[in-house]
């Protein structure tokens, strides 16, 4: 068996192995999937584009034979992408919401990069991710399909199922994370500034930082220019950034360094919304399909909380009330504040402040292993490699 052959066979016995909870995280995944993405289009007004003038296309590759939507075509894709949505966040017709989701969200997100609005990022959320989950099974659990399955008297599947069946997906958006750290290092590497100009990471920072400020209203953080002006603290930084980029794809081959980086990232990202502006938040998306969440809902969800009685409820009202939040929520998306408000959390997180909102959990999710250890105590989540 050749290298080529064994790489293989790892890749394929790893993809197909078991993972705890496997049924019930994806199940839990889609719910805050389809959240986040609502609170990541709260914000955003998809009938400006209409305003640009149509000498302003410039699509993409893909989208180069296509003009630009009559006025009226970008706040109805909106509106359908807001219902699919919906749809996927209760889980009722999930594959064909899945589908929505994809073709909507990426349409849109196509036509914003066309009008020269630079967000190539946010494909992680409006195209990766619906993408894999298209054939994934992440509506067998936690959704009206399940319960509307379990009516009819069809077996029904636990949360708690481990089959690789259900966790591949994620695996395959490991995999497809990995490769993007590691292109863009690869980048770094080959075009050399960033291995023979030690001041390039200092200059950019001072740079970048007042960007952020006068296009998007970033804060400079006083840290920002220290580093900046201060080698000692601007070179290794540098270096630390190409290490990181460079060392993401170990999550794909050894379990400690997967517990390991999965808990830097988002310490990474929070310093480069602090120092650059660069929030970055589109890639969450991706990050959420990796925890057991399972577990954190077994242990931590209150029962009071937890919904009850709706398999009492007929399936018809079932389907009808599913079909008709999403319309109304739909319609009502660009009519009243209503619901950008509640999606978008009143405002109490932007994308200006998710990442320093989430570094105390995340500091938790560090920490609280080792304390337990110490405490002589089993931790809650083992370093189970995804």
């Amino acid at each position: 068996m050749n290298f080529l052959q064994r790489l293989e066979h790892r890749y394929v016995h790893w993809l197909t192995r078991p993972a705890q909870n496997a049924a019930g995280r994806m199940g839990l995944y889609r719910i805050i999937y389809s959240f986040f993405y609502l609170w990541f289009l709260s914000p955003l007004q998809f009938s400006e584009l209409s305003l640009v003038p149509i000498s302003h296309w410039d699509p993409t590759v893909l989208f180069s034979g296509l003009p630009p939507l009559p006025s009226i075509g970008y706040p109805v894709m909106e509106v359908l992408l807001v219902m699919a949505l919906v749809l996927l966040l209760l889980g009722y017709k999930t594959r064909l919401a899945t589908l929505a989701v994809l073709v909507m969200g990426f349409g849109l997100a196509a036509f914003r990069t066309g009008f020269l609005i630079q967000e190539r990022t946010i494909v992680l959320t409006v195209f990766y991710v619906p993408l894999f989950m298209l054939f994934s099974k992440w509506g067998e659990t936690y959704s009206i399909d399940a319960l509307l399955r379990q009516k009819r008297g069809e077996p029904v599947t636990s949360p708690h199922t481990s089959s690789w069946r259900y966790i591949w997906p994620a695996r395959g958006l490991l995999v497809i994370l990995s490769l993007l750290f590691l292109s863009a290092a690869v980048v770094k590497f080959i075009e050399g500034a960033w291995l023979v100009q030690p001041r390039l990471v200092g200059d950019f920072i001072l740079a970048k930082g007042v960007k952020s400020h006068l296009t998007n209203g970033f804060p400079i953080h006083p840290l920002g220019p220290q580093i900046g002006r201060t080698n000692a603290l601007a070179i290794p930084s540098q270096y630390v950034v190409l290490l990181f980029e460079t060392c993401f794809v170990l999550v794909l081959f050894n379990r400690f360094a997967q517990a390991l980086i999965l808990r830097l990232a988002p310490i990474f990202h929070s310093f480069n919304t602090l120092l650059l502006g660069i929030p970055f938040t589109s890639v969450l998306s991706m990050y959420a399909a990796f925890p057991d969440w399972q577990v954190l809902y077994d242990r931590f969800y209150p029962k009071a909380l937890r919904i009850k009685g709706l398999d009492q409820l007929p399936s018809s009202l079932l389907a009808t009330g599913s079909v008709g939040l999403a319309v109304i929520i739909g319609l009502l998306w660009n009519t009243t504040p209503i619901p950008r408000s509640v999606f978008g959390l009143f405002n109490l997180l932007s994308y200006k402040t998710l990442w320093f909102a989430l570094l105390p959990f995340v500091l938790l999710w560090i920490f609280a292993p080792l304390w337990q250890r110490l405490r002589g105590r089993k931790p809650l989540v083992r370093y189970e490699q995804l």
